[in-house]
């Protein structure tokens, strides 16, 4: 049983993962690719609508005792994120080894997102997990006071598969999870990444998921955030928690409407042992 929770302490969410048209980089221990959508992407304009963001990120780790632990996501300006649009759940409300059902019953009211994660316990993918994003009340555990951020509750099969259907009355898992991160307005730059190109990202927000447990490495994680994602309550003004502007901007090549997204994985061995990776969607049609 000790065994079992400390690898279930590993898919703390590793979390962060990322986002559309894939981007891929090489890290000497491991290579990890990112993609991420925006639904929809027509009829938005300068002012901007409420959307559906989907996130994507994938690991192969080709050194074994590699593991991520650390992961940091800069989001496009023209992707808005309004926290005060949802109640917030303080983290003790889903501490402890809770199911899903009862994470639901503490702050369902607060779910902005859902999803899916692997890890690898013995083999490639072979520990699977499902995520509840909830709108957290304090978003960074390292700071006293209340942040807004995201708390991404995992509830785990180890190992083996899981049903992430009806999570109000899912009690399935043997294992829970929890990550957090502030949801922050961009730096200058990142480190390593260089600057963010201000045009780009300036006044837009970041996640940075720090202090990632280390018994087993995440392999793949996918979640779904905002207007119309399975499972939550996303609608009317709530959904307010993530709209989507589309303006035309020079230095992104064809097509100029789009969006992008940096993300930094950082790995517990290897050298360098950063990974910087730039994602931009849509890659063909833009934005409208």
């Amino acid at each position: 049983m000790r065994i079992k929770r400390r690898l279930i302490a590993v898919l703390a969410l590793t979390a962060v993962t990322a986002v559309g048209a894939v981007a891929a980089a090489q890290a000497i221990n491991a290579n990890s690719t990112v993609s991420f959508t925006v639904t929809p992407k027509t009829a938005l304009g300068s002012a901007g609508k409420q959307v559906k963001l989907f996130v994507h990120t994938h690991t192969n780790y080709t050194v074994s005792g590699t593991n991520t632990t650390r992961a940091k996501l800069y989001f496009d300006k023209n992707i808005v994120f309004t926290p005060t649009a949802v109640g917030t759940c303080p983290t003790a409300s889903v501490s402890g080894t809770l199911t899903m059902a009862q994470a639901m019953t503490a702050c369902g009211t607060k779910l902005v997102g859902t999803g899916t994660a692997q890890a690898n316990l013995a083999s490639p993918g072979d520990t699977h997990g499902c995520v509840l994003a909830f709108n957290a009340q304090d978003g960074n555990p390292d700071v006293a006071g209340n942040q807004p951020g995201i708390l991404l509750f995992t509830r785990l099969q180890v190992p083996g598969t899981i049903s992430c259907a009806n999570p109000s009355s899912n009690n399935s898992g043997n294992g829970t999870v929890l990550l957090q991160a502030p949801l922050a307005t961009n730096p200058a730059s990142t480190t390593p990444g260089g600057s963010l190109p201000a045009a780009f990202y300036q006044g837009g927000k970041w996640l940075d998921f720090n202090h990632i447990p280390q018994a087993i490495p995440l392999s793949d994680f996918q979640v779904t955030t905002g207007k119309g994602s399975p499972g939550t309550n996303l609608t009317g003004t709530k959904a307010n928690y993530i709209k989507a502007k589309c303006t035309s901007r020079a230095g992104l090549g064809s097509p100029a409407k789009k969006w992008v997204l940096r993300t930094i994985f950082f790995y517990s061995s290897g050298s360098p042992n950063s990974q910087v990776l730039n994602s931009k969607y849509p890659s063909t049609g833009g934005c409208t």
